[in-house]
């Protein structure tokens, strides 16, 4: 799926070259041409996120870049554990993945699932009297997982969520990442198709900025850079054991485990790798679940801000969001019925941002959609539908930043997001 993107790349430009042309001839009466510098202060505050349009861009555009799958293998694997965390309230969700999966055993993969409440499939219940010094909620999970695995240099572990199903070819091309990769924690793309896909449109749509995130920022991060300094995710998460036991889960009581494990990873001096693969998920079932996991999120990096400067800087750019939205929707209102007129050196990165951000959306949907092998005019009337909720899911995500102003973590605690 990825490489098909990327042999394609010039897609991209084209794509966002006509949704700049549009931008400018429908502006160019309030656009002010002339060459200064008297930017109103407050525009500044719209060029915040043109580093993550541009580095998005970058990554889109970057060839396909693997490891040598003809060579001998760089180490031995010996078990390969499929980890599926859950609390244990969405009973049916999990045992759907479970059974989902449960062919994809053999000698070297086994299929765990790790749960706080009593399931009706086989797993691994964490006792109510485990303790750890600092770790709570799905961190604790995970290490008792650890512990009671015993993992070895040679084990490695792929972190599922409740929801999450990998299909045979991605479990090979996690099996080739672990034989094969110089780095010793890999992740891939996630799709949020597997079940419910577009019961829930403005949902959807936010979520699809996930899927182009994960073949933009998130490529460009693993394949290239091979450092998380965006952080990772929770699911489609792949470690060797011997960093596991090394970094471990129980680091702090943070509602984001997965980026501090991340912090912590990078702190040791190891690198990450791309997994040529895809896990599917599901999207929360409603706008105010959306809203409890995004502000969960912001939350969770806040609290390792003070461990960690990329941390920092990115829960600062995530709080601002607030304020460009308002910024934006003043300045936009003012160029279509107002006599204000925007300099160009505002105006056109701020076109740049418009245009990539609505790709990513776009993308996302498109990719979620060819996956599912959707017909011709779904995927139409899905991709009309994403431009016409893409500002209604910006302020969706601007919504749980302001939530997350007057919200404490250790007082929401790690909330569930229901699933059916």
């Amino acid at each position: 799926m990825v490489g098909c993107f990327k042999r394609f790349f010039w897609i991209h430009f084209l794509f966002i070259t006509i949704v700049c042309s549009l931008l400018l001839i429908l502006s160019q009466k309030r656009i002010d041409w002339t060459l200064t510098l008297q930017i109103n202060w407050y525009e500044i505050f719209l060029l915040i996120p043109l580093p993550f349009a541009l580095l998005s861009l970058c990554g889109l555009s970057l060839p396909h870049h693997g490891y040598n799958l003809l060579g001998p293998p760089l180490r031995k694997l010996n078990i390969l554990y499929i980890c599926i965390v859950t609390k244990g309230t969405n009973k049916g969700i999990v045992e759907n993945s479970y059974w989902m999966m449960k062919s994809l055993e053999s000698e070297q993969v086994r299929l765990k699932v790790v749960s706080d409440c009593p399931l009706e499939i086989p797993h691994l219940l964490v006792p109510h009297s485990f303790k750890t010094r600092f770790a709570k909620y799905k961190a604790r999970a995970l290490e008792y997982f650890r512990i009671k695995m015993h993992l070895s240099d040679c084990d490695w572990v792929l972190h599922l969520d409740e929801e999450s199903v990998i299909d045979p070819d991605s479990l090979t091309a996690c099996i080739d990442f672990c034989r094969r990769s110089p780095h010793l924690m890999g992740q891939g793309s996630i799709l949020y198709n597997n079940r419910n896909f577009w019961k829930h449109p403005l949902v959807t749509v936010a979520d699809c900025i996930r899927v182009g995130d994960d073949l933009a920022r998130f490529y460009l991060q693993f394949a290239y850079l091979h450092q998380p300094i965006f952080g990772i995710h929770g699911s489609f998460l792949l470690i060797n054991g011997r960093v596991e036991n090394e970094i471990t889960w129980d680091l702090s009581e943070s509602l984001t485990e997965d980026y501090e494990f991340s912090v912590q990873y990078m702190r040791q001096g190891y690198t990450c790798g791309y997994v040529d693969g895809v896990v599917r998920e599901q999207s929360p079932e409603s706008i105010l679940d959306f809203l409890k996991q995004r502000r969960r999120w912001l939350l969770g990096i806040r609290s390792i801000a003070k461990h960690s400067n990329w941390a920092r800087l990115w829960t600062l750019l995530w709080s601002l969001n607030p304020i460009i939205l308002g910024i934006a929707l003043a300045s936009v209102t003012n160029l279509i019925g107002g006599e204000e007129r925007i300099s160009f050196l505002v105006f056109i990165p701020m076109m740049l941002i418009t245009a990539i951000y609505l790709y990513l959306y776009l993308l996302g949907a498109l990719v979620q959609d060819l996956d599912r092998k959707s017909h011709i005019i779904e995927i139409l009337i899905h991709g009309l539908a994403t431009i016409a909720l893409y500002p209604l899911a910006f302020m969706l995500e601007s919504l749980a930043v302001v939530w997350s102003y007057i919200s404490f973590d250790h007082r929401i605690g790690f909330q569930i997001v229901e699933k059916n």
